[in-house]
């Protein structure tokens, strides 16, 4: 790993492949290994090259998105929050966003939004009960919630 080896580091790394959701996913399981005492630091790094898949003639999808990367520093420390995730998949809804091994990335991006807002619902969550939401790409059309 390049970024290990730039630290100097002994630490395990690993790829966490999850799309949209990698983030929330890359939070939860570093969440764990930190509750688990396992370790104290860790180093989420994310990246994304979506350019070489989007249909630039499609305004539905093209603006929305992109190339970007980002990384965070998670710390253990005592009688701190760390993150709650309640993660699982999702089976309805797959035809309103479809992104093929070559490309091109399409989506209904209304209806889209309109799903998440569901999901959350279905999940019992409300608005007063939400601690933290994060806006995420693209472009905070679909917003991750930590509760």
């Amino acid at each position: 790993m390049l970024v290990r080896e730039k630290l100097e580091s002994r630490a395990p790394a690993f790829d966490l492949s999850a799309a949209c959701s990698g983030c929330v996913y890359a939070l939860s399981v570093s969440s764990q290994m930190m509750k688990s005492g396992a370790y104290k630091n860790v180093l989420v790094i994310g990246a994304d090259k979506l350019s070489k898949l989007v249909d630039w003639n499609d305004r539905n999808t093209a603006v929305l998105f992109g190339d970007g990367a980002g990384a965070v520093v998670l710390q253990s420390r005592p009688n701190t929050f760390l993150c709650y995730s309640l993660l699982g998949p999702e089976y309805t809804g797959v035809e309103l966003l479809q992104s093929p091994v070559e490309g091109p990335i399409t989506m209904h991006g209304r209806e889209v939004f309109k799903f998440g807002v569901r999901i959350i619902e279905n999940a019992g969550f409300a608005t007063p009960t939400l601690a933290y939401e994060i806006c995420r790409p693209p472009r905070c059309q679909r917003p991750a919630f930590i509760v």
